[in-house]
């Protein structure tokens, strides 16, 4: 590779491993204020104490110191500190590579387990993938979602089972499609359409008639300044009676229908641009179905594709556009009830689904949404229509070993190890397939997972780079794979042909067998002896983890001459495997390094589109990073607003005396029953002054 390719990927890896640790602290932020959200809000209801709020706030934003014995078992020097940090490497490839173990994992723990277990499991499966933030981790998330898909048909009698089921693998594909790409496609496609619904204040889309007809009445009223002749109080069947709020319904009717339509339109033409990995998951949900149930209607089953590229992708971008980067500025409660109903209606027409008698005011546009979910299927059905992850990706299940100049790295802390460690030994009968499974053998050879106390489960403390190495590298696996070859053959071809592709650096010739059986000169092993010399040197100058992850071609100590009696003696075992013939000079091998050459330029191809996307990436991270940051503040602000009201109630001035609100204080007093954020009392009148009150039965407002 030249200099600019080694710089290349030096910067790529940089970024991913900055993207990675900005998501993992974007999601702890995320964790952090839904639980202060909570919180706040039992506070205002008086549900919880004010001390128990600021005392969540310091538990979550407090510093947590590394724990000091789960790096010293990782980072030690010792036999047993080496043979335990390979161990971690083999069990986190085992799991990257075989998707049946971490899928068995995800179904076992959708029924029983307690919550935080499943946090745990959800962050750091995703963790494992790196967050899909480069092809090979992608694909491999994907053969995951495959998996598990596969799994969950095992448990479920029809496809609607599947539709009321909360799958959790569904929940970490939702987190997968909010990536940069996923958003840069929602943003283009829904930013247009939302903008125009929140920027209409004119825009109405209630249908619900006796809502409707309320909001005439208030209308006349503000119009006129008297009171309206007809009744506040009536029945949704005596307010859709009523003319003016039947055509009010009619015409929001209308409007609702012109802007689903808009979204439909939109969504179908956009499908070009649709991210690769929703329409691989649907292609697959769609196969599986058909599997499972040979006898239901392909149009059912479409529903079901319909309903998760829809309401598990597309939908939540619309009823809540700011956390999808969709729009910038918050969303008011009238304008979140008016994209509410365009995604009721969307969702109504993704699963063919006609209103019923609990939207019996939506009935009207029945005709419609039949009409409608017919194109919806078909637009479903193209969706699915993408290659296989292997064809896309040009990727297989040998691929790192194809791979010359990188080993897979994911970066993850002790605690987020730890915790999966001891979560798996828990499961391990329901994930493994007898007693000489590969992932059994791991866990014994790693031992007992470490004690983590509760608090330390979720991933809190810093990460390190955990290089993956296979536990069955140069091994022959059990079991058979293409052409007849165990994967220990296939490993031995790829070290061999990465020996041929330094030898034919140094010698020529016109054949492969000339070269291989042409005598070494000096000045051939002079030469080798510089190249030698340049790799050692360029590893030299490269930091870890990044040093570690170029050539895994150990030159060092062997002569040209060695390793051309090294290669000669591979490629006899290949060609008693029948994997390479000397009959035709070994043409398959110059053949199989004539097509590393042109991969070449694919991955620089490659490489920069993935520095483009890692980049976008780092920006979309930032932005959230930023707003996750105010509304952190905006916490902060408000607990220290609670803490400062706290502190000085107690120096508040006692009502006047003699008057309604001392007396009134007297009475609670006496009944021992005075309220710890005290008690009001208000005139009817006063209330009516106020604006609270608009008015009572039976009374004047004067």
């Amino acid at each position: 590779d030249s200099e600019q390719d080694f710089e290349e990927e030096l910067e790529l890896e940089r970024l991913r491993q900055q993207a990675v640790r900005r998501i993992r602290e974007n999601q702890g932020t995320d964790r952090v204020l839904n639980d202060l959200d909570i919180k706040i809000a039992l506070l205002e209801r008086n549900s919880i104490t004010l001390e128990e709020v600021i005392k969540a706030s310091r538990r979550h934003y407090r510093v947590v110191d590394d724990l000091e014995l789960a790096h010293a078992m990782l980072k030690g020097l010792d036999k047993e500190s080496r043979q335990r940090l390979e161990g971690y490497q083999q069990l986190f490839y085992l799991l990257q590579t075989h998707p049946p173990y971490l899928a068995r994992l995800l179904t076992a723990l959708r029924d029983g387990a307690p919550d935080r277990v499943k946090r745990v499991v959800e962050t750091v499966v995703l963790t494992v993938f790196g967050f899909a933030q480069n092809p090979r981790e992608e694909y491999l998330l994907l053969k995951l979602f495959k998996a598990a898909i596969a799994q969950e048909m095992e448990g479920i009698e029809s496809p609607e089972e599947f539709l009321r089921s909360n799958p959790t693998f569904i929940k970490l594909a939702i987190h997968y499609q909010r990536g940069a790409k996923e958003r840069k496609y929602l943003r283009d496609l829904l930013q247009p359409l939302v903008r125009y619904i929140l920027e209409d204040p004119n825009l109405d889309l209630e249908t619900d008639p006796l809502v409707i007809y309320r909001s005439l009445i208030r209308e006349e009223e503000s119009r006129t300044g008297v009171r309206s002749a007809r009744t506040y109080d009536v029945t949704r069947e005596d307010a859709l009676a009523d003319v003016d709020t039947r055509s009010r319904l009619i015409e929001h009717l209308k409007q609702l229908r012109a802007l689903t339509d808009q979204f439909v339109e939109a969504i179908q033409s956009s499908l070009p641009y649709m991210p690769y990995g929703i329409r691989y998951l649907a292609k697959e949900l769609k196969e599986a179905m058909l599997r499972k149930f040979p006898e239901e209607q392909e149009t059912q089953v479409m529903k079901v594709v319909g309903n998760l590229v829809y309401y598990r992708y597309i939908n939540p971008a619309i009823v809540a556009p700011e956390s999808f980067d969709v729009i910038e500025t918050l969303v008011s409660p009238g304008q979140r009830r008016k994209l509410a109903e365009v995604a009721k209606m969307l969702n109504q027409v993704s699963m063919g689904r006609l209103f019923d008698k609990d939207n019996l005011f939506l009935q009207p546009l029945n005709n419609y949404v039949a009409y409608t979910s017919e194109k919806f299927a078909r637009y479903s059905h193209a969706v699915t229509e993408v290659p296989d992850a292997e064809q896309y990706f040009r990727m297989d299940e040998f691929q790192d070993f194809v791979t010359t100049s990188s080993k897979p790295t994911i970066y993850i802390s002790p605690e987020e190890m730890f915790s999966l460690h001891a979560i798996l030994e828990t499961n391990l009968e329901q994930l493994v397939d007898g007693p000489g499974d590969p992932l059994r053998q791991v866990l014994i050879d790693l031992g007992p997972a470490p004690h983590l106390p509760e608090s330390m489960e979720e991933g809190k403390g810093s990460e390190i780079a955990l290089e993956l190495s296979s536990h069955l590298a140069g091994k022959d696996q059990a079991g058979e794979v293409e052409g007849g070859e165990s994967a220990g053959m296939k490993h031995l071809f790829f070290e061999t042909k990465r020996s041929i592709l330094y030898i034919i650096r140094i010698q020529s010739g016109p054949s492969l067998l000339d070269i291989m059986e042409r005598p070494v000169t000096q000045w051939e092993e002079q030469e080798y002896a510089q190249l030698r010399m340049k790799e050692s040197s360029r590893k030299a100058t490269v930091p870890r983890p990044a040093a570690a992850r170029q050539s895994l071609m150990n030159l060092t100590g062997i002569t040209f001459a060695g390793l051309k009696q090294s290669a000669m003696e591979s490629m006899k075992k290949l060609e008693d495997a029948g994997m390479i013939t000397r009959e035709n000079e070994y043409q398959e091998m110059v053949n199989a390094v004539v097509a590393d050459i042109r991969n070449k330029h694919r991955r620089r191809i490659q490489r920069r589109e993935e520095l483009g996307t890692i980049r976008v990436t780092l920006v979309n991270l930032g932005e959230k990073s930023a707003y996750l940051d105010e509304q952190k503040e905006a916490y902060m602000d408000y607990i220290q607003g609670c803490m400062a009201q706290l502190s000085t109630k107690m120096k508040r001035s006692r009502a006047l005396p003699f008057t309604k609100q001392y007396f009134h204080r007297r009475e609670l007093e006496k009944l021992g029953r005075v309220p710890k954020f005290g008690s009001y009392k208000y005139t009817a009148e006063r209330l009516h002054q106020k604006g609270v009150l608009l008015g009572v039965e039976g009374y004047s407002p004067r």
